[in-house]
């Protein structure tokens, strides 16, 4: 006979276990909700039925879990290349233990962790490669929710490479059939022609084709053979009776590609690859976001976040503890670079060069913002950029080089070295000791020290840097009852300060000025 429905408020499941598994209501919404020590903030059930069948939404679960993806990589492949921002592409991962090296090519890409989720690299790679392909770019990508391991020296939890100019060269066939024997030799690797139909694996091509455009068609399909060696660093394309041979990596790097032939029916538009750039490059240009994440990168000399001539790239959130005490975070040649609310970060190492390969946006701001404790940071700006620290409470040491500024806003930092020409401001900040160049400026809200006296009248005290005028003001403060002490001269250098009379005494001072 039917059964009275069971009527409760909530349901715990397993309550003996000492785990929180709870199922309810969700007062705002009115849906089912899931709620257990691993999905904390909760699950509701509207927003997970079905959800594998929209479109743009990949499911990645472990082996067993009916998921659509066992793997992150095969869920990032199978997304098209027309995903893009307004169009994006959401994997959804579920918790679980991943070890494999992702790569992100494609556009509007977002990586949503629910709870749980370790990303561990395999073997000497980054853990998660955001690079452009031939097909597309990764103009924005969103990291959420994960935690992304890296145990490799040299090797990056997040590594962000800007180019997405690649190098090519050009092969022309003059005439076919071609020769058994002739060769066409791309960056090393060699291809031969045979007398017979090409076997796939053998880095050989059919020389008896009878035209000069059905021989550029199988030189192509030799060269794109994944079986044999030359996909793997080169894609061909033909076009009448020529080929476009172009470096599957992006940048300058494809420029180092050679290309020599045998054959009399081959001609070559160079000995090498051109082309190949990171200017002007768009990897980022709308923003890689990395939200609430733990970078670790465990080995010596391992880096939680490198990137190199990309866009924009923020860091919310998230922490970089567990990492080797030599891991940083480093940046060349970006147009910015923002870790807010980080935890915990190491050392940081930033630097801009106006002569270099740049991304399309041709500015540059490296900042840290709310970071609870920081390592060293070192920075070098030649031609454009910043770097500023803004309520940072525990920063190491800080050393800064080339011709632009530093800004330091209520933040703590260590040992400060000022090299070149830059222009430093500290405002409402503490620091270490001062090492500077005599061509930088140093510009502080406050700072203090003292100046002794040994039976003499006058004594001249030099700032710790040169500040970028002498419009400061100098509070005294001897202690004496007898002599009267003033400050007589300011210059962007130092002070002096004159007694009424001889005296041996400690004078203290604190040094005001408005930034």
């Amino acid at each position: 006979m039917p059964q009275s429905p069971l009527l409760t408020d909530q349901l715990q499941i397993e309550p003996g276990s000492g785990q929180t598994l709870l199922l309810n209501r969700d007062s705002a919404t009115g849906s089912l909700k899931f709620l257990d020590a691993v999905i904390t903030g909760g699950a509701l059930l509207k927003d997970l039925v079905g959800v594998r069948n929209i479109t743009g939404v990949y499911v990645v679960g472990r082996a067993g879990t009916g998921a659509p993806f066992i793997t992150i990589s095969s869920a990032l492949a199978a997304i098209p290349n027309t995903s893009y921002s307004a169009a994006s592409s959401l994997v959804l991962v579920f918790p679980g233990t991943y070890q494999e090296n992702l790569t992100v090519t494609r556009d509007g890409v977002c990586i949503v962790g629910l709870g749980g989720v370790i990303v561990q690299n395999s073997g000497a790679s980054d853990t998660l490669l955001v690079k452009a392909s031939l097909s597309s770019v990764p103009q924005a990508l969103l990291l959420k929710g994960l935690t992304l391991l890296n145990d490799q020296p040299s090797y990056a939890c997040v590594r962000a490479l800007g180019a997405d100019s690649f190098a090519s060269a050009t092969v022309t066939v003059t005439a076919a059939p071609l020769v058994a024997g002739d060769t066409l030799v791309i960056n090393g690797v060699t291809l031969t022609g045979l007398a017979t139909a090409r076997t796939p694996g053998s880095n050989n091509f059919n020389s008896t084709v009878s035209t000069p455009s059905s021989m550029a068609i199988e030189i192509s399909a030799a060269i794109n053979d994944p079986l044999n060696s030359f996909s793997s660093f080169v894609t061909a394309t033909p076009s009448g009776t020529a080929i476009l041979i172009e470096a599957n990596v992006a940048g300058s790097a494809g420029n180092a590609y050679t290309l020599t032939t045998t054959s009399a029916g081959l001609s070559l538009s160079g000995a090498s690859f051109t082309g190949g750039s990171s200017a002007g490059n768009s990897v980022g240009l709308e923003g890689i976001l990395i939200q609430d994440c733990s970078l670790v990168a465990s080995a010596a000399g391992g880096f939680n976040l490198y990137a190199d001539t990309v866009n924009h790239i923020s860091i919310e959130g998230g922490t970089f503890r567990g990492s080797s005490s030599t891991a940083s975070v480093q940046a060349l040649n970006c147009a910015s670079l923002r870790l807010f609310g980080v935890e915990k970060s190491l050392d940081a190492e930033f630097s801009y060069d106006t002569s270099a390969d740049r991304p399309s946006d041709l500015s540059c701001e490296y900042s840290l913002s709310g970071c609870g404790e920081v390592g060293d940071v070192l920075c070098d700006l030649l031609g454009a950029g910043s770097l500023s620290l803004l309520n940072c409470p525990q920063v190491g040491s800080v050393g800064v080089a080339g011709d632009q500024t530093l800004s330091v806003i209520r933040s703590s930092i260590g040992a400060l070295t000022l090299n070149d020409t830059t222009a430093a401001v500290l405002s409402q900040s503490t620091r270490g000791s001062v090492f500077a160049d005599p061509t930088t400026t140093l510009a502080e809200t406050n700072a203090s020290g003292s100046v002794f006296f040994a039976a003499s009248a006058s004594e001249g005290v030099s700032l710790d840097a040169p500040a970028p005028d002498a419009d400061y003001t100098v509070l005294l403060d001897s202690g004496s009852t007898t002599e009267i002490f003033a400050v007589t001269s300011r210059t962007a250098s130092g002070f002096t300060v004159d007694a009424s009379s001889a005296a041996s005494t400690t004078v203290r001072y604190t040094i005001l000025r408005s930034v």
